[in-house]
């Protein structure tokens, strides 16, 4: 995989606002409400940027406490419910 210097620059900020956070909850042991966006937005970048996807169970059912898979592996959502559609 080939990866960008845009791509880069997006994990790369990413990487220090994850280490800003655990900075914080290290140094006060507290977590600011305002930091969980940023949880939200790092963990965005890198599925967007390394292409993981939600992984699916046998019946096809997504569940997002799941881990994340590669896009192209069988059982993710993307790949489940392409192969679903061709097969109507």
């Amino acid at each position: 995989m080939k990866i960008s210097t845009t791509d880069r620059q997006r994990l790369l900020k990413a990487t220090n606002n994850l280490k800003d956070i655990l900075s914080t909850a290290s140094d006060m042991h507290d977590l600011y409400l305002s930091d969980i966006p940023k949880f939200d937005n790092a963990l965005d970048e890198f599925r967007e940027v390394l292409k993981f996807a939600v992984s699916v169970d046998k019946e096809g059912t997504t569940n997002h406490y799941s881990d994340w898979v590669f896009r192209e592996a069988k059982n993710s959502y993307p790949t489940y419910k392409k192969k679903q559609e061709s097969n109507k």
